[in-house]
């Protein structure tokens, strides 16, 4: 389950959440915006905000390539104000994955180091990324919600959290869509409902080609319609997918 941007968010839900990671699931967590969740998913306490809406993610050297090769000399860079996390339970459920960067100097404030950009420079001994057993299962907190970029190497890097968290193979769902067309999947019983949406107005978009759609059935369908005609095409099976 992603979870990014929680705000106030009604404890309930977050206690479901808490669940779902406790009972064997993966459970991906981002931003600050609900500081109570956010400490009690990492173990831990929010001390303060970086200013300005520049900041970085530098990873371990073990977690470069996981984060697509930035590394702490030249860390990822998100926009926005993050938080500044210290870990009251240290205990070896707990793996940093990366830590937390800021720029040589306050973007707020007149001097500055550079008149373009604001670069990395002070390496901070807070985390950004955190990795946490909890119960049978795992979460996974990154202080940014990068998830919201567009950016193809944030979502690379989204591909290689669920790939290193999951499985590709794992997935239920599987498609070779272009990125303009959204997939949301729904499972009622023995049916599955999979909607393609193209996000974009088809009448400004150049045509699309064909696409796959894979789905872990499990067992062999019935059959396959498209709704609401309920028009029957054809489909393979493998075994596991159609």
């Amino acid at each position: 389950i992603f979870a990014p941007c929680l705000w106030e968010t009604e404890k309930e839900i977050c206690d479901n959440l808490l669940d779902y990671a406790k009972n064997g699931g993966v459970l991906y967590v981002s931003g600050a915006g609900n500081s109570e969740f956010v400490e009690e998913v990492v173990g831990g306490k929010i001390v303060d905000m970086t200013k300005g809406n520049a900041a970085y993610i530098a990873p371990k050297p073990e977690f470069e390539e996981l984060l697509m090769n930035f590394n702490r000399d030249y860390p990822l860079p998100v926009t926005d104000s993050v938080p500044m996390i210290e870990l009251t339970d240290i205990s070896e459920d707990r793996k940093i994955i990366a830590m937390l960067t800021i720029p040589y100097t306050d973007p707020n404030e007149f001097k500055y180091a550079s008149i373009h950009s604001n670069p990395p420079g002070l390496h901070l001994n807070y985390p950004a990324i955190i990795e946490r057993k909890y119960g049978k299962g795992t979460i996974l907190y990154n202080i940014s919600p990068i998830e919201t970029e567009e950016y193809i190497t944030y979502q690379k890097i989204i591909r290689n959290f669920i790939d290193a968290y999951v499985g590709m193979e794992n997935l239920s769902v599987i498609t070779t869509s272009p990125t303009d067309v959204e997939t949301v999947a729904f499972k009622d019983g023995n049916d599955f409902y999979i909607n393609n949406v193209l996000m974009l107005d088809p009448k400004n978009k150049p045509y699309i080609h064909g696409f796959n759609v894979r789905v872990k059935t499990g067992i062999k369908p019935k059959r396959v319609l498209i709704l609401p005609e309920e028009e029957n095409i054809e489909f393979t099976f493998d075994g596991i997918y159609k």
